[in-house]
């Protein structure tokens, strides 16, 4: 950002675009380089919080969208992916699901910028795009929706060509597959707490979900299905299953999984008529809800962004540490010279010398 400007909004991050990110650091640093890290923690908990307010507030054919956008701050994960800006893209693609169930013909243009903002902040919507034209078929009689595939194709168009560009075939271990159940179901319910159980527990919960589908199949539950399933695909396919881990090992891979399985537990809540089956959901939901309180806060060491800086302007050139995994010991690094650290300062609104 600081070497090519605007223009770096539109390089790739991962080998696939990363718009929302992208925005916040530019923004951050247009507005203060000494108060970078504090206004890109804030610009990212900004947009967080929009999308919470935009999956309680759309017009969707979910059900309890207050228990919807609550449960994707009580998953039980390392909280790997909040409040981080670089991280921010992984919120961007829950408006990828929640425009999936959006009621038609409804608030158009906001979909086509939210669509278009999210699409090029993850590869996430590669697969929202056939719901997207289920939409367009099944609510056929409004071309709005049609428009909206269209626009859908051509974001995932964009973004493929990127991946196509710099991306290299990930490795998927097909043999592992079973593990599903006891990494990304057991210890969604219990795994933090005992994950002896794992197993077990990952079982009875998978023969909930197929029974609370039964009962209470419809199209919006069954493209929620969908999501949940190519949720777990994805991250199994980024990376081999037997070294992923909630608290661990890539936690971020279990954020998609874990919030798609809450929602899928408060559909069935809120949809099946017997109360039977809605006090077993409940039941789900509280215990993951228990099994998440042992990690819902994460610690890191101060880098002094400010003294970074002061040593910057008084050196030829300098390299600041940047967090990783929260250690200053363990930090990767970018270099600055001591001519770009003072004219930053120059054109920082909020530096006072």
């Amino acid at each position: 950002m600081i070497n090519y400007g605007f223009i770096d909004v539109f390089r790739h991050v991962g080998r696939y675009l990363v718009l929302i990110p992208k925005l916040i650091s530019f923004i951050a640093l247009k507005i203060s380089f000494s108060y970078y890290p504090l206004i890109s923690i804030l610009l990212a908990w900004a947009f967080t919080i929009l999308v919470f307010f935009v999956i309680v507030k759309a017009p969707l054919y979910l059900r309890g969208q207050y228990f919807l956008a609550i449960a994707c701050f009580l998953i039980p994960s390392d909280p790997e992916c909040f409040g981080l800006p670089m991280y921010t893209f992984w919120w961007g693609a829950l408006l990828l699901f929640v425009l999936v169930f959006w009621r038609e013909d409804k608030g158009t243009i906001f979909r086509i910028c939210i669509l278009g903002l999210a699409s090029l902040s993850s590869p996430v919507c590669l697969v929202t795009l056939p719901l997207f034209w289920t939409r367009a078929v099944i609510f056929k009689r409004h071309s709005t929706e049609l428009w909206i595939a269209i626009f859908a194709s051509l974001f995932c168009a964009i973004q493929l060509s990127v991946m196509a560009i710099y991306g290299k075939p990930a490795e998927f271990n097909f043999s592992s597959a079973y593990l599903v159940i006891p990494v990304f179901l057991g210890s969604y319910l219990i795994g933090n707490l005992n994950f002896n159980w794992n197993w077990i527990f990952g079982f009875m919960l998978l023969i909930f979900m197929i029974i609370g589908f039964i009962r209470n199949r419809s199209v919006p539950l069954g493209a929620l299905y969908y999501l949940c399933f190519l949720g777990i695909l994805m991250s199994i396919y980024r990376v081999d299953i037997t070294i992923l881990n909630p608290i661990n090992a890539g936690p971020r891979y279990f954020f998609f999984p874990y919030i798609l399985i809450s929602w899928v537990l408060i559909q069935v809540l809120f949809l099946d008529t017997s109360f039977l089956i809605k006090t077993v959901a409940g039941i789900l939901l509280s215990l993951s809800i228990i099994n998440a309180i042992p990690h819902l806060g994460r610690t890191h060491d101060v880098l002094h962004w400010q003294d970074q800086i002061t040593i910057c302007i008084n050196s030829a050139q300098h390299d600041f540490p940047v967090h990783y995994a929260g250690s200053a010991k363990h930090s990767w690094s970018f270099r600055l010279t001591g001519k770009q650290c003072e004219t930053l300062l120059q054109q920082d609104w909020l530096y006072r010398k």
